[in-house]
């Protein structure tokens, strides 16, 4: 989809089939120096692994996944997100579903190696929010037991957590992107269709209008242009678009498309993508 023209938005199909990755259920997320990590996900036998694929899209040779070093602790339902050449896998749970996490755990793209942040977050959860900005690391709600409200902040330079206001409500798997001093949490279990936006400089909360589709991260992606945002969802197989327009300050339905397989949606800027080598037809 070219989003350049939000009036004329349109679906085109790909027989490229490089991004799709090597197991259902994997968490898939793209780091700012290209590299895309696939992380757990399911066998065929229906069990979940400790196993991750990389594929290095600056690659001068054939572009392929490869496996790379797993998780130091094994897990799922924990959240992701990217700073420089890292990529964050941020609390989760163990496989029997017994115990939530607090930790942090990083992978340096050019190391290949995973480390773990060694101050621990102040609430073990799974299904969490993260996201980076500059020197920050945010994480919202999730769940332990019950769905969590809870915001706590890593700050990267002084190695410290601290907690923020609350979530105006307890939520899991929201959708979460930013625009210059704001965050947007969108959707999410409990309430999949209300948008908040958290002001960076004034550590407050406010609410937005609510979204047509229903959203939750682990099937939905975000792409910001300008202050519009542009929402992609991946429901029932089908995969719908609705646009945030900052200055209408209403969402508005864009375009569906086709069947499409699998529930992840990373999304990429064709100039970037064309930097690498990969071109669309």
């Amino acid at each position: 989809m070219d989003i350049r023209y939000k009036d004329h938005l349109k679906w085109q199909s790909s027989d490229n089939l490089l991004f799709c990755p090597p197991r259902a259920y994997s968490r898939m997320v793209a780091s700012e120096n290209g590299i895309i990590l696939a992380i757990g996900g399911k066998k065929e036998s229906g069990h979940w692994v400790n196993l991750i694929d990389e594929l290095d899209l600056k690659s001068t040779s054939k572009k392929q996944w490869v496996p790379t070093k797993p998780l130091n602790r094994p897990q799922f339902d924990f959240a992701v997100c990217t700073r420089k050449q890292y990529i964050y896998v941020v609390g989760g749970c163990d496989f029997s579903y017994g115990n939530c996490f607090n930790s942090v755990e990083y992978y340096d793209t050019n190391s290949k190696v995973w480390t773990e942040i060694i101050k621990t977050m102040p609430t073990a959860r799974r299904w969490c929010s993260a996201i980076t900005n500059n020197d920050d690391l945010y994480v919202f709600g999730g769940k332990n037991g019950a769905d969590l409200s809870t915001v706590e902040c890593y700050d990267f330079a002084k190695k410290n957590w601290k907690q923020f206001d609350p979530m105006p409500i307890c939520n899991s798997t929201m959708g979460v992107t930013i625009i210059e001093n704001y965050i947007y949490i969108i959707g999410g279990v409990c309430e999949s269709q209300r948008v908040f936006k958290f002001d960076l400089r004034h550590s407050k909360w406010s609410e937005m209008p609510k979204t047509h589709l229903k959203t939750s991260y682990a099937t939905s992606s975000f792409v910001n242009k300008g202050n519009d945002i542009f929402l992609f969802v991946n429901e029932g197989g089908r995969i719908y678009c609705e646009i945030y327009d900052a200055e209408k300050k209403q969402w508005q339905w864009a375009a569906k498309a086709g069947v499409c397989i699998g529930t992840n949606i990373v999304s990429f800027n064709e100039g970037t993508l064309k930097s690498y080598g990969i071109h669309f037809k």
